[in-house]
């Protein structure tokens, strides 16, 4: 009797560790590959078996879709996350070289500035400047290189993903209104980009929110030194309450409601009755 090679011997025949190293993507494919693994080389293929590794093909690929979706969103939101924090650096990084260049007693000639400049740019900004497209003669000009930089972070797509992020950005938990004042500022300067700077620097609403954060803050002081006091314990208003449910008071003598002169003459004639 000839001895037939199955799939499962020759799967048995392999150790875990060779497996693994001869598949390293087992995890997406394991199911795809165990699909049949009974099946012998020779043997007939029934519709039933096709139909099986059809479903299971059509699985692997599905997983392996929505894992690459899955993973592209991530790169896509932690790229626009760090081109946003990146333009905030820059935007720091000019203030502080301005503010420095200010500072010195001493004169800085135009290169002498731009050279300064590019001296306390790092990451992508300094390659911008260095490799890439600047020629010589902007490398040598303070607005050239402030103006290429901002063209280049503050492109159309920069200013869409801003828009989507002021979209959703909302007061995060414990966050003061300055912090998040300064928060949408950043991301309205990122998105009007070019656009009137007096705009963008109107600050009457982060005023009005900070003295309206101050009111609350000083009621919330106040209630919790001056708590409500509660009524004292044991004091109790039903017998109030029960002599105002059961209405007017009566005659003793009739019975009756009558006004209080009347009555009062009525209670004099009984009297004089019984005496």
């Amino acid at each position: 009797m000839a001895m037939y090679n199955t799939r499962s011997a020759s799967k048995a025949s392999l150790t875990g560790a060779d497996a693994h190293s001869l598949d390293p993507k087992s995890e997406l494919t394991n199911q795809l590959s165990s699909t049949l693994e009974n099946l012998d080389d020779n043997s007939t293929v029934q519709g039933r078996d096709a139909k099986l590794l059809r479903d299971a093909t059509a699985q692997a690929i599905v997983k392996v879709w929505t894992d690459t979706c899955t993973a592209t969103a991530l790169l896509t939101r932690k790229i626009n996350e760090g081109n946003n924090a990146l333009t905030e650096k820059l935007n720091a990084s000019f203030s502080a070289v301005e503010d420095v260049m200010r500072a010195r007693p001493v004169f800085l000639t135009e290169e002498q500035t731009a050279n300064f400049l590019i001296g306390h740019l790092e990451g992508v900004a300094r390659e911008k400047v260095e490799v890439e497209e600047p020629s010589e003669s902007d490398k040598k000009s303070y607005d050239a290189i402030v103006a290429h930089l901002k063209a280049y972070f503050e492109n159309p797509q920069q200013r869409y993903v801003a828009r989507q992020q002021l979209s959703v950005c909302h007061q995060e938990q414990g966050e003061t209104c300055s912090a998040f004042a300064n928060r949408v500022l950043n991301l309205v300067r990122a998105a009007t980009s070019g656009q009137d700077s007096t705009t963008q620097k109107e600050r009457q609403a982060v005023t009005k929110a900070q003295m309206v954060e101050q009111l609350l803050s000083e009621a919330a002081a106040e209630k919790l030194m001056n708590p409500t006091k509660l009524a004292p314990e044991g004091l109790s208003l039903r017998g109030r309450n029960r002599r105002m449910s059961e209405g007017p008071a009566k005659c003793y003598n009739c019975g009756s409601v009558p006004i209080a002169d009347s009555s009062y003459a009525r209670q004099h004639d009984h009297m004089y009755a019984y005496s």
